[in-house]
């Protein structure tokens, strides 16, 4: 349930019916990535980078490690 309501909040920011939309859609889509990067940390005791880039609806490897860094230092990347 968590990936589909990810999934909607970000297709919705890409259809706003206006440009001042944008940043509260990026607000609701950061909230809800950071809720599903809770619920994943809660559940699973390890996921692979490729996982967890597709559960946070991120679009490269590089973009998830900036997550981690930024929002999760205490998560440990291996391999």
């Amino acid at each position: 349930m968590e990936g589909a309501y990810n999934r909607r909040v970000l297709t919705a920011r890409q259809t706003v019916p206006h440009e001042t939309y944008v940043y509260f859609m990026d607000v609701l889509a950061r909230t809800v990535r950071d809720e599903t990067a809770g619920c994943n940390e809660k559940v699973h005791e390890s996921l692979t980078v490729k996982d967890a880039r597709q559960m946070l609806l991120l679009s490269s490897e590089q973009e998830l490690f900036d997550y981690i860094k930024e929002e999760h230092p205490d998560w440990e990347v291996k391999n």
